[in-house]
């Protein structure tokens, strides 16, 4: 009966507990590319924030995954597009057998009652994903059921196929748990921060392998590559426009991030999931 699922749903929720140590200490799936030059001109910055702490569940499409192939486990971010389906960067999924999935999620290492864990042994890569160019650096994680959507956990808006702006020059917030500096630790806590995307013509001039269905954000003012974990979102407004894919190598400060463009990829989502956008 319903009243059993919300009893049962609240006990389940009443034992979210820090997630496993395991799922915080394991190392972030990034991809990095050797930028063509050596420092960032000044012309091609603009004036971005620092990453802050999100306000706890206002980005309740955001997802922190753990995604373990035969070999190794690796951390990811993604976004909720439908109640069953999380969309992520292919190189998070690539030779990925199981994942565990947080929704809900604010400080990783706290007892959260908004927080839900969920698992999928289901993976879909674009294919044609080439890591070695990084192209078509998408992919789809299937629930093994779905979600129910509340004020902790909700989709995300995706663009709808008439969507023709390329947002260049507008501004733009990424989110995740990944490293705040080359060195430094994963955040327990979701960070976001905001930046203004810069054309493709630009960014070409810094990643050889800037294509049509990417797009880079800015990265001056210290806020780089690292930023953001692999796959997580990327919002113009309250529209999920990117998801994180490479930055450069070594995760030198002020270098842009590159990433996939998801109105590139409308019709590639509606067949692989059966939404209609």
């Amino acid at each position: 009966s319903n009243m059993q699922a919300t009893v049962l749903c609240i006990f389940f929720l009443a034992t979210a507990w820090a997630i496993p140590k395991s799922d915080f200490e394991a190392e972030f799936n990034r991809l990095y590319v050797d930028p063509l030059i050596d420092q960032i001109p000044e012309d091609v910055s603009s004036r971005i924030t620092q990453g802050v702490e999100a306000v706890p569940h206002s980005i309740p499409f955001q997802a922190y995954l753990s995604i373990s192939t035969n070999s190794k486990t690796s951390l990811c971010g993604g976004s909720l597009i439908s109640p069953k389906h999380i969309l992520t960067a292919a190189h998070c999924i690539e030779g990925a057998v199981t994942a565990t999935m947080y929704l809900g999620a604010h400080n990783l290492l706290e007892p959260d009652n908004c927080r839900i864990t969920l698992k999928s042994k289901t993976f879909i890569l674009h294919e044609n994903f080439d890591k070695s160019t990084i192209n078509n650096d998408i992919g789809i994680i299937v629930l093994d059921q779905a979600v129910v959507l509340n004020d902790c956990v909700n989709v995300a808006t995706l663009p709808s196929h008439d969507v023709t702006d390329v947002f260049e020059g507008a501004n733009a917030r990424v989110s995740g748990w990944g490293r705040t500096t080359g060195d430094g630790s994963t955040s327990p806590v979701l960070l976001q921060v905001n930046s203004t995307i810069m054309s493709n013509f630009q960014c070409r001039y810094i990643f050889a392998t800037v294509k049509d269905t990417q797009l880079c954000l800015s990265g001056t003012g210290g806020v780089g590559s690292c930023k953001g974990d692999s796959g997580g979102p990327l919002v113009h407004g309250d529209m999920l426009i990117g998801l994180v894919s490479y930055g450069a190598s070594g995760c030198r400060s002020g270098y842009p991030s590159g990433f996939t463009r998801i109105t590139s990829y409308l019709s590639w989502i509606e067949e692989k999931t059966g939404l209609k956008l």
